[in-house]
């Protein structure tokens, strides 16, 4: 393990071309918003959640009716605040997340009513909620609030899966909503599917994904099973197994008429731009643990519910951990969700550090058939799975574990 993490090391130094100081979320010292210019998008978090699934590692809290209305008084100040100092969506896209948003009842479509009229009119509203949440009138209430796209956390129709994952359900009912919420009118609707490699079938997987597409849904999302907070001694799926998995993955939706939009996601049909809940470059995030990108820099808000409360009714920001981003680091973030995506452009950025290391690069994986043009095969797709693995989400994951324990935490080394 010791090797494995000095091997990485190098790897991201050489790559790079930044020390290790350079990947360091320290406390922030900001009490004030920083200002903004022109239009951004943004993102909300909402923690409350009926159930805590196994392999979440979101920032959630059991759902707790008597607080919710001063979250969202709280959410909307923090709105405000951002306004204040000249953050607007007009125009651009508003995510919100958890959490299940959608189980905090009408007080969810009020703050979407009242966050246009401080923050200005999205182009797009994307929300996420389970399928266990799907009613007629919360669909209703959703589109009259103005969400355009929604994502719906199935991860299983076969109880046995569910079970494995961890997750509670009656995935019996899912379908049914599913196909009600196709047919309500929202310009994407996503389903999220979920595969643990050691633990389930191939045929679990593909009677899953046929299940999904019968809905009618416009995308689907289909996530091989991440194991965070790791010093709790979970170990990843193999990785023969992964592989397998992911290959058949993208096997199956090129057949079914599905067009990858990311690593994970294979769009068919649907308005307006591909569902995703990451792939946006900077964003003013609000709510506790909600994590906010600049070109200069990227913080995350204290996870604390009631440290975020207090700090936003004082008038700051909360902001817990920061990280300068040089225009170099700014490069290889926008160079990462590019191949997220799976595109490589042709032309690199210019304030990339290690360009002609990165170009050259380039050029193996396309003699190699990791890429063809600017697009990613499945074999190259896959190595950006592996990259996710060994450096985002192992960064997430240390982040995440120290912000759980203490509201403000001390610096944490990625």
């Amino acid at each position: 393990m010791k090797l494995k993490k000095t091997v990485l090391g190098a790897a991201r130094r050489i790559l790079s071309g930044e020390k290790g100081e350079a990947f360091t979320m320290r406390p922030s010292q900001r009490t004030e918003f920083p200002a903004s210019s022109g239009t951004q998008d943004f993102y909300a978090h909402i923690p409350y959640c009926r159930n805590h699934c196994a392999y979440c590692p979101y920032n959630t809290k059991p759902l707790d009716l008597e607080e919710v209305p001063d979250f969202y008084e709280t959410l909307l100040a923090e709105a405000r605040l951002a306004a204040a100092n000249g953050a607007s969506v007009d125009g651009r896209s508003f995510y919100i997340g958890g959490g299940t948003p959608t189980c905090t009842g009408d007080g969810l479509t009020r703050f979407l009513r009242e966050f246009t009229q401080i923050c200005g009119q999205p182009a797009t509203i994307a929300l996420e909620t389970s399928a266990e949440e799907l009613t007629a009138p919360l669909l209703e209430n959703l589109l009259r609030a103005g969400v355009t796209q929604l994502s719906v956390g199935v991860q299983s129709f076969a109880p046995h899966v569910l079970k494995s994952l961890g997750r509670a359900g009656h995935p019996e009912t899912y379908g049914e909503k599913l196909e009600m919420a196709a047919r309500a009118g929202f310009e994407n609707l996503n389903v999220d599917l979920m595969y643990d490699a050691d633990s389930e079938s191939i045929g679990d997987l593909a009677s899953d994904i046929s299940q999904a597409i019968q809905t009618g849904a416009d995308q689907l999302t289909i996530y091989p099973l991440f194991r965070f907070f790791r010093q709790e001694g979970v170990a990843m799926p193999r990785l023969r197994n992964r592989r397998k998995f992911f290959a058949f993955v993208w096997k199956r939706m090129e057949l079914d008429g599905f067009s990858p939009v990311s690593v994970w996601s294979f769009r068919k049909g649907g308005r307006g731009e591909a569902f995703s809940s990451v792939q946006r470059r900077t964003f003013v995030g609000l709510g506790p643990g909600a994590g906010t990108c600049r070109e200069d820099f990227f913080a995350f808000n204290t996870f604390d519910t009631s440290a975020w409360m207090s700090r936003i009714r004082d008038g700051k920001c909360a902001y817990s951990l920061e990280m300068p981003l040089s225009p170099n680091l700014s490069a290889l973030y926008g160079l990462y969700w590019d191949l997220y995506a799976g595109h490589l452009p042709k032309k690199l950025d210019p304030d990339l550090k290690r360009r002609r290391l990165l170009a050259l690069l380039a050029s193996t994986a396309r003699l190699l058939g990791f890429c063809r043009g600017e697009t990613l095969t499945e074999r190259g797709m896959y190595w950006i799975h592996l990259l996710q693995n060994q450096y985002m989400l192992d960064y997430i994951d240390r982040v995440w574990t120290v912000s759980r324990e203490t509201p403000y935490p001390e610096a944490v080394r990625l």
